[in-house]
Protein backbone atom coordinates (compact mmCIF):
# COMPACT_ATOMS: atom_id res chain seq x y z
CA UNK A 1 0.00 0.00 0.00
CA UNK A 2 1.23 3.74 -1.12
CA UNK A 3 2.07 6.16 1.70
CA UNK A 4 0.22 8.89 1.09
CA UNK A 5 1.29 12.19 1.98
CA UNK A 6 -0.82 13.77 5.23
CA UNK A 7 -1.49 17.58 4.70
CA UNK A 8 -1.92 19.91 7.88
CA UNK A 9 -4.96 21.79 8.18
CA UNK A 10 -4.77 24.23 10.51
CA UNK A 11 -8.18 25.32 12.30
CA UNK A 12 -8.06 28.27 14.75
CA UNK A 13 -11.03 26.80 16.76
CA UNK A 14 -9.64 23.45 17.33
CA UNK A 15 -6.24 24.79 18.04
CA UNK A 16 -7.76 27.13 20.77
CA UNK A 17 -10.28 24.38 22.14
CA UNK A 18 -6.64 22.14 22.27
CA UNK A 19 -4.71 24.78 24.69
CA UNK A 20 -7.29 26.18 26.55
CA UNK A 21 -7.02 25.64 29.81
CA UNK A 22 -2.77 27.43 29.56
CA UNK A 23 -4.53 29.66 27.08
CA UNK A 24 -6.78 31.51 29.97
CA UNK A 25 -3.48 32.19 32.02
CA UNK A 26 -1.25 33.33 29.32
CA UNK A 27 -3.45 35.84 28.27
CA UNK A 28 -3.71 37.90 31.44
CA UNK A 29 0.55 37.92 31.36
CA UNK A 30 0.19 39.39 27.72
CA UNK A 31 -2.54 40.53 26.76
CA UNK A 32 -1.28 41.61 23.55
CA UNK A 33 -2.03 38.44 22.01
CA UNK A 34 -4.08 37.35 19.32
CA UNK A 35 -4.84 34.14 16.83
CA UNK A 36 -4.39 36.96 14.14
CA UNK A 37 -1.31 38.16 14.76
CA UNK A 38 0.22 34.63 15.35
CA UNK A 39 -1.25 33.73 12.16
CA UNK A 40 0.49 36.70 10.18
CA UNK A 41 3.96 35.23 11.63
CA UNK A 42 3.52 32.03 9.70
CA UNK A 43 4.42 32.10 5.66
CA UNK A 44 2.88 28.72 5.04
CA UNK A 45 0.11 28.56 3.05
CA UNK A 46 -1.60 25.68 5.35
CA UNK A 47 -0.51 28.03 8.53
CA UNK A 48 1.20 24.47 9.88
CA UNK A 49 3.67 26.30 11.62
CA UNK A 50 0.99 28.32 14.14
CA UNK A 51 0.85 25.16 16.76
CA UNK A 52 4.77 26.10 17.59
CA UNK A 53 4.22 29.38 17.68
CA UNK A 54 1.69 29.16 19.77
CA UNK A 55 3.85 26.89 21.81
CA UNK A 56 6.47 29.27 22.09
CA UNK A 57 3.89 32.01 23.32
CA UNK A 58 2.86 29.87 25.77
CA UNK A 59 6.01 29.04 26.95
CA UNK A 60 6.57 32.70 27.78
CA UNK A 61 7.74 34.67 24.82
CA UNK A 62 5.18 37.59 24.34
CA UNK A 63 3.56 37.97 20.82
CA UNK A 64 5.69 41.42 20.06
CA UNK A 65 8.80 39.45 20.65
CA UNK A 66 7.53 37.25 18.58
CA UNK A 67 7.16 38.96 16.03
CA UNK A 68 10.43 41.31 16.51
CA UNK A 69 12.64 38.00 16.29
CA UNK A 70 10.97 35.85 13.98
CA UNK A 71 10.41 38.22 11.06
CA UNK A 72 12.01 37.47 8.64
CA UNK A 73 14.08 34.07 9.99
CA UNK A 74 10.62 32.06 9.94
CA UNK A 75 10.19 32.94 6.21
CA UNK A 76 13.65 31.99 4.68
CA UNK A 77 13.07 28.74 7.65
CA UNK A 78 10.05 28.11 4.75
CA UNK A 79 12.15 29.09 1.66
CA UNK A 80 14.88 26.52 2.91
CA UNK A 81 11.88 23.84 3.26
CA UNK A 82 11.02 24.23 -0.19
CA UNK A 83 14.53 24.05 -1.85
CA UNK A 84 14.90 21.41 0.51
CA UNK A 85 17.93 22.61 1.94
CA UNK A 86 17.18 21.88 5.73
CA UNK A 87 19.42 20.10 7.36
CA UNK A 88 17.53 16.65 8.84
CA UNK A 89 17.59 17.51 12.39
CA UNK A 90 15.74 21.46 11.38
CA UNK A 91 13.22 19.87 9.34
CA UNK A 92 10.33 19.52 12.03
CA UNK A 93 9.84 23.24 13.72
CA UNK A 94 8.20 21.28 16.46
CA UNK A 95 11.82 20.00 17.65
CA UNK A 96 13.09 23.64 18.72
CA UNK A 97 11.93 24.23 22.30
CA UNK A 98 11.99 27.79 21.59
CA UNK A 99 12.44 30.91 19.51
CA UNK A 100 16.18 30.66 20.32
CA UNK A 101 16.75 27.39 19.61
CA UNK A 102 15.11 28.22 16.62
CA UNK A 103 16.77 31.41 15.67
CA UNK A 104 20.53 29.86 16.58
CA UNK A 105 20.14 27.33 14.08
CA UNK A 106 18.62 29.82 11.44
CA UNK A 107 22.42 31.21 11.99
CA UNK A 108 23.83 27.99 10.76
CA UNK A 109 22.58 28.56 7.17
CA UNK A 110 24.66 31.41 4.80
CA UNK A 111 21.18 32.70 3.66
CA UNK A 112 23.54 34.96 1.29
CA UNK A 113 25.29 31.79 -0.55
CA UNK A 114 21.86 29.88 -0.73
CA UNK A 115 19.17 32.85 -1.99
CA UNK A 116 21.80 34.25 -3.89
CA UNK A 117 20.12 37.40 -6.38
CA UNK A 118 16.64 36.14 -4.88
CA UNK A 119 17.53 37.17 -0.70
CA UNK A 120 16.48 40.46 -0.01
CA UNK A 121 18.88 42.42 1.57
CA UNK A 122 16.65 43.65 4.57
CA UNK A 123 18.84 45.74 6.26
CA UNK A 124 18.39 47.54 9.60
CA UNK A 125 14.41 48.45 10.61
CA UNK A 126 12.71 49.09 14.04
CA UNK A 127 9.53 47.81 14.04
CA UNK A 128 7.20 50.40 16.00
CA UNK A 129 3.57 48.52 15.61
CA UNK A 130 2.55 45.16 13.77
CA UNK A 131 -1.13 44.09 14.75
CA UNK A 132 -3.91 42.58 11.95
CA UNK A 133 -4.46 46.17 11.34
CA UNK A 134 -1.48 48.00 10.21
CA UNK A 135 2.04 47.69 10.75
CA UNK A 136 4.71 50.47 10.99
CA UNK A 137 8.42 50.33 11.13
CA UNK A 138 11.38 53.07 11.48
CA UNK A 139 13.69 52.42 8.24
CA UNK A 140 17.05 52.55 9.82
CA UNK A 141 19.39 52.01 6.61
CA UNK A 142 19.87 52.42 2.58
CA UNK A 143 19.31 48.47 2.17
CA UNK A 144 16.03 48.46 4.33
CA UNK A 145 15.02 52.06 2.24
CA UNK A 146 15.65 50.21 -0.69
CA UNK A 147 13.45 46.76 0.69
CA UNK A 148 10.37 48.57 1.31
CA UNK A 149 10.62 50.89 -1.55
CA UNK A 150 10.30 46.99 -3.98
CA UNK A 151 7.32 47.75 -5.41
CA UNK A 152 6.55 51.33 -5.53
CA UNK A 153 7.80 54.69 -7.50
CA UNK A 154 9.18 56.37 -4.39
CA UNK A 155 12.01 57.72 -5.03
CA UNK A 156 14.37 55.81 -2.45
CA UNK A 157 14.21 52.93 -3.99
CA UNK A 158 15.90 51.39 -7.14
CA UNK A 159 18.62 52.72 -9.27
CA UNK A 160 17.50 55.89 -6.66
CA UNK A 161 20.51 58.73 -5.72
CA UNK A 162 19.04 59.09 -2.52
CA UNK A 163 21.50 58.53 -0.25
CA UNK A 164 20.27 57.35 3.63
CA UNK A 165 23.44 58.63 5.31
CA UNK A 166 23.05 62.28 3.52
CA UNK A 167 18.95 62.69 3.48
CA UNK A 168 17.60 60.73 6.74
CA UNK A 169 19.99 60.49 9.31
CA UNK A 170 18.70 64.23 10.11
CA UNK A 171 14.93 63.06 10.14
CA UNK A 172 12.79 59.93 10.47
CA UNK A 173 11.97 57.84 7.95
CA UNK A 174 9.14 55.13 8.34
CA UNK A 175 6.85 53.00 5.74
CA UNK A 176 3.76 52.58 6.78
CA UNK A 177 1.54 49.26 5.44
CA UNK A 178 -1.89 48.10 5.78
CA UNK A 179 -3.74 44.87 6.93
CA UNK A 180 -6.31 43.18 4.94
CA UNK A 181 -9.43 44.38 6.59
CA UNK A 182 -7.55 48.00 6.57
CA UNK A 183 -6.70 47.91 2.84
CA UNK A 184 -10.74 47.54 1.69
CA UNK A 185 -11.10 51.11 3.25
CA UNK A 186 -8.27 52.68 1.13
CA UNK A 187 -8.13 53.70 -2.24
CA UNK A 188 -8.03 50.40 -4.81
CA UNK A 189 -4.24 50.29 -6.72
CA UNK A 190 -4.78 52.54 -10.23
CA UNK A 191 -1.63 51.01 -11.76
CA UNK A 192 -0.92 46.99 -12.00
CA UNK A 193 2.62 47.67 -11.37
CA UNK A 194 2.24 48.94 -7.81
CA UNK A 195 -0.52 46.33 -6.61
CA UNK A 196 0.11 46.93 -2.91
CA UNK A 197 -0.96 49.76 -0.87
CA UNK A 198 1.37 51.20 1.46
CA UNK A 199 2.79 54.63 2.26
CA UNK A 200 6.06 56.36 3.40
CA UNK A 201 6.10 58.85 5.47
CA UNK A 202 8.90 61.48 6.32
CA UNK A 203 9.91 64.12 8.85
CA UNK A 204 12.26 66.83 10.13
CA UNK A 205 11.63 69.13 12.68
CA UNK A 206 10.15 71.63 10.37
CA UNK A 207 9.05 69.51 6.98
CA UNK A 208 7.23 66.37 6.57
CA UNK A 209 6.20 64.05 3.29
CA UNK A 210 3.31 61.23 2.84
CA UNK A 211 3.00 59.17 0.02
CA UNK A 212 1.65 56.39 -1.65
CA UNK A 213 2.68 53.79 -3.45
CA UNK A 214 2.64 55.70 -6.75
CA UNK A 215 4.84 58.38 -4.74
CA UNK A 216 1.51 60.75 -4.53
CA UNK A 217 0.11 62.47 -1.37
CA UNK A 218 -2.71 60.13 -0.34
CA UNK A 219 -6.22 61.18 -0.10
CA UNK A 220 -8.00 62.97 2.59
CA UNK A 221 -10.28 60.01 2.74
CA UNK A 222 -7.13 57.99 2.90
CA UNK A 223 -5.52 60.09 5.70
CA UNK A 224 -8.59 60.02 7.78
CA UNK A 225 -8.48 55.92 7.53
CA UNK A 226 -5.14 56.26 8.62
CA UNK A 227 -5.07 59.16 11.33
CA UNK A 228 -6.63 57.12 14.56
CA UNK A 229 -4.14 54.18 14.05
CA UNK A 230 -1.03 56.62 13.61
CA UNK A 231 -2.19 59.52 16.00
CA UNK A 232 -0.47 57.16 18.80
CA UNK A 233 2.67 56.62 16.97
CA UNK A 234 3.87 60.06 15.65
CA UNK A 235 1.32 62.61 17.62
CA UNK A 236 3.99 63.52 19.88
CA UNK A 237 7.26 62.59 18.36
CA UNK A 238 6.18 65.24 15.85
CA UNK A 239 4.06 67.76 16.24
CA UNK A 240 2.11 68.60 12.37
CA UNK A 241 -0.97 68.98 10.83
CA UNK A 242 -1.52 65.25 10.03
CA UNK A 243 -1.59 64.50 13.45
CA UNK A 244 -3.39 67.71 15.10
CA UNK A 245 -7.21 67.28 14.71
CA UNK A 246 -7.15 71.35 15.68
CA UNK A 247 -4.00 72.65 14.38
CA UNK A 248 -3.55 76.09 16.19
CA UNK A 249 -2.40 79.43 13.81
CA UNK A 250 1.06 79.06 13.94
CA UNK A 251 0.97 75.07 12.90
CA UNK A 252 -0.87 76.19 10.01
CA UNK A 253 1.53 79.16 9.01
CA UNK A 254 4.30 76.78 9.21
CA UNK A 255 2.70 74.17 6.92
CA UNK A 256 1.41 76.31 4.12
CA UNK A 257 3.84 79.06 4.40
CA UNK A 258 6.65 75.83 3.36
CA UNK A 259 7.77 74.54 0.19
CA UNK A 260 4.84 71.93 -0.42
CA UNK A 261 2.33 74.39 1.11
CA UNK A 262 -0.60 73.45 -2.02
CA UNK A 263 0.03 69.68 -1.00
CA UNK A 264 -0.44 69.92 2.87
CA UNK A 265 -3.71 72.08 2.46
CA UNK A 266 -5.41 68.81 1.64
CA UNK A 267 -4.38 67.61 5.21
CA UNK A 268 -5.75 70.40 7.57
CA UNK A 269 -8.74 68.78 9.54
CA UNK A 270 -11.53 71.20 9.43
CA UNK A 271 -9.37 74.32 7.74
CA UNK A 272 -11.74 77.31 7.97
CA UNK A 273 -11.30 80.09 6.02
CA UNK A 274 -10.90 82.09 9.20
CA UNK A 275 -7.90 80.52 9.70
CA UNK A 276 -5.99 80.45 5.98
CA UNK A 277 -6.73 84.00 5.73
CA UNK A 278 -3.85 85.67 7.73
CA UNK A 279 -1.41 82.78 6.02
CA UNK A 280 -2.59 83.94 1.83
CA UNK A 281 -0.92 87.93 1.96
CA UNK A 282 2.27 85.61 2.76
CA UNK A 283 1.63 82.73 -0.07
CA UNK A 284 -1.57 84.65 -2.33
CA UNK A 285 -1.93 81.06 -4.57
CA UNK A 286 -3.83 79.45 -1.08
CA UNK A 287 -6.75 82.04 -2.03
CA UNK A 288 -8.02 79.19 -4.68
CA UNK A 289 -8.64 77.00 -1.53
CA UNK A 290 -11.32 79.33 0.10
CA UNK A 291 -14.54 77.88 0.84
CA UNK A 292 -17.07 80.75 1.69
CA UNK A 293 -15.11 84.07 1.30
CA UNK A 294 -17.40 87.18 1.86
CA UNK A 295 -17.15 90.25 -0.62
CA UNK A 296 -15.45 92.27 2.46
CA UNK A 297 -13.08 89.62 3.05
CA UNK A 298 -12.23 89.61 -0.25
CA UNK A 299 -11.47 93.28 -0.62
CA UNK A 300 -9.19 93.44 2.44
CA UNK A 301 -7.29 90.33 0.85
CA UNK A 302 -6.42 92.22 -2.30
CA UNK A 303 -6.02 95.40 -0.46
CA UNK A 304 -2.64 94.16 1.53
CA UNK A 305 -1.87 91.80 -1.34
CA UNK A 306 -3.27 92.37 -5.32
CA UNK A 307 -2.21 89.62 -6.91
CA UNK A 308 -4.49 87.55 -4.47
CA UNK A 309 -6.91 88.39 -7.18
CA UNK A 310 -5.16 85.71 -9.65
CA UNK A 311 -6.22 82.73 -7.62
CA UNK A 312 -9.98 84.16 -6.38
CA UNK A 313 -12.37 82.39 -9.00
CA UNK A 314 -14.76 84.85 -10.92
CA UNK A 315 -14.11 87.74 -8.74
CA UNK A 316 -17.09 90.57 -9.82
CA UNK A 317 -16.46 93.75 -11.49
CA UNK A 318 -15.87 95.86 -7.99
CA UNK A 319 -12.93 93.31 -7.07
CA UNK A 320 -11.29 93.52 -10.28
CA UNK A 321 -11.27 97.33 -10.31
CA UNK A 322 -9.97 98.26 -7.30
CA UNK A 323 -7.15 95.77 -7.86
CA UNK A 324 -6.54 97.22 -11.38
CA UNK A 325 -6.41 100.70 -9.93
CA UNK A 326 -3.45 99.70 -7.07
CA UNK A 327 -1.19 97.41 -9.32
CA UNK A 328 0.55 99.51 -12.41
CA UNK A 329 1.46 96.26 -13.64
CA UNK A 330 -2.11 94.48 -13.56
CA UNK A 331 -2.64 94.00 -17.15
CA UNK A 332 0.66 92.33 -17.67
CA UNK A 333 -0.77 89.28 -14.96
CA UNK A 334 -4.42 89.14 -15.19
CA UNK A 335 -5.48 89.58 -18.83
CA UNK A 336 -8.72 91.01 -19.02
CA UNK A 337 -11.50 92.24 -21.51
CA UNK A 338 -13.90 93.59 -19.34
CA UNK A 339 -14.64 97.01 -20.44
CA UNK A 340 -14.81 98.97 -17.56
CA UNK A 341 -12.06 97.60 -15.99
CA UNK A 342 -9.96 98.16 -18.93
CA UNK A 343 -11.50 101.98 -18.56
CA UNK A 344 -10.93 102.09 -14.79
CA UNK A 345 -7.30 101.34 -15.19
CA UNK A 346 -6.17 104.09 -17.81
CA UNK A 347 -7.86 106.39 -15.74
CA UNK A 348 -5.17 105.63 -13.66
CA UNK A 349 -2.26 103.90 -15.43
CA UNK A 350 -2.75 104.93 -18.98
CA UNK A 351 0.06 103.23 -20.22
CA UNK A 352 -1.77 99.96 -19.21
CA UNK A 353 -2.87 100.18 -22.98
CA UNK A 354 0.43 99.03 -24.24
CA UNK A 355 -1.26 95.39 -22.81
CA UNK A 356 -4.60 95.72 -24.84
CA UNK A 357 -4.83 94.14 -27.72
CA UNK A 358 -7.72 95.71 -29.55
CA UNK A 359 -8.53 98.88 -26.75
CA UNK A 360 -12.30 100.19 -27.64
CA UNK A 361 -12.68 104.01 -28.63
CA UNK A 362 -13.54 104.85 -25.38
CA UNK A 363 -10.63 103.59 -23.77
CA UNK A 364 -8.01 105.16 -25.96
CA UNK A 365 -9.82 108.55 -25.56
CA UNK A 366 -9.39 108.00 -21.88
CA UNK A 367 -5.64 106.84 -21.60
CA UNK A 368 -4.59 109.39 -23.85
CA UNK A 369 -6.38 112.07 -22.68
CA UNK A 370 -4.33 111.41 -19.59
CA UNK A 371 -1.01 110.81 -21.52
CA UNK A 372 -0.70 111.52 -24.88
CA UNK A 373 2.20 110.14 -25.40
CA UNK A 374 0.59 106.47 -24.78
CA UNK A 375 -0.73 107.10 -28.71
CA UNK A 376 2.36 105.32 -29.65
CA UNK A 377 1.42 102.28 -27.95
CA UNK A 378 -2.10 101.80 -29.65
CA UNK A 379 -1.89 100.30 -33.02
CA UNK A 380 -4.67 101.56 -35.04
CA UNK A 381 -5.80 104.42 -32.89
CA UNK A 382 -9.30 106.05 -33.34
CA UNK A 383 -9.48 109.37 -35.06
CA UNK A 384 -11.48 110.75 -31.59
CA UNK A 385 -8.00 109.06 -29.82
CA UNK A 386 -5.45 111.19 -32.38
CA UNK A 387 -7.62 114.45 -32.20
CA UNK A 388 -7.33 113.83 -28.36
CA UNK A 389 -3.08 113.41 -28.58
CA UNK A 390 -2.71 116.20 -31.02
CA UNK A 391 -4.78 119.13 -29.04
CA UNK A 392 -2.86 117.93 -25.61
CA UNK A 393 0.66 117.71 -27.68
CA UNK A 394 -0.20 121.53 -29.14
CA UNK A 395 -0.79 123.03 -25.14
Amino acid sequence: MRTREFIFEYDRAREQQRIQTAYDKRIDQDPEFTWERLEQLDPTPQQKYVPRLAQWWLNGSDILDLADDLDPALYYYFQLGIKKKLRPEHRDLNKFSSPDDFLEAMDQYDLEKIFQTDLDKRGAEKQLIRTPEIRVVQILDEDNMRHWAKGTKWCTGGDSEYDFGQNYTTGSLYVIIPGPALKKKLHKPTDPKYPEVKFQYWWTNSRFEIANELDQPPSPADLDVLRPYLIPIFGEKHKNILWDLDPNDKLISTALLGTHGSEYIHFIKNLSDEKLIPVIAQAPHLARYLKNPTKEILLALVEKSPRVLAFIPNPDQELLIKVAQKDRSFLSWYPTSNEQVLQAIVKVYPEQIAWIKNPSDDVQQIAVSKNSGVLRYIKNPSPAARQIAAGRKSK
